[in-house]
């Protein structure tokens, strides 16, 4: 899978299971986002920079979605400026909207993304 650490690796299979019940793949993939980027992202500019070493195929298995429901998600995100997209890397622009998104995956903001909530 990439080259996540083990405790990520870990991190993310009990988040996948704790709001499958609950959610829509768009959901938990927003809420998968949020996660990463707490985990690995990096501020720049007012937004956060995630090098994701994973393929939509991969999020899409972590989310516990399909690959088209993958696809469609970022998308729609990109085309509302909520994301950018790049090669292995996404670009999180509206934080604030995309927790949003994630609704019951990611209601409330954990302390290390708290401070990224509103763009610059």
């Amino acid at each position: 899978m990439g080259s996540l650490t083990g405790g990520a690796s870990i991190w993310l299979e009990q988040t996948r299971l704790r709001v499958r019940a609950v959610t829509n793949g768009a959901q938990r993939l927003a809420g998968l986002l949020l996660g990463l980027a707490e985990r690995l992202g990096g501020r720049a500019a007012g937004v956060i920079e995630i090098a994701l070493p994973l393929s939509q195929d991969q999020l899409a298995s972590l989310a516990g979605t399909s690959r088209a429901t993958v696809a469609r998600a970022l998308n729609d995100w990109r085309k509302r400026g909520l994301i950018r997209t790049g090669q292995r890397r996404i670009t999180l622009i509206d934080v604030a909207a995309l927790r949003g998104v994630a609704g019951p995956a990611r209601a409330e903001p954990s302390r290390g993304i708290a401070a990224f909530s509103t763009v610059e």
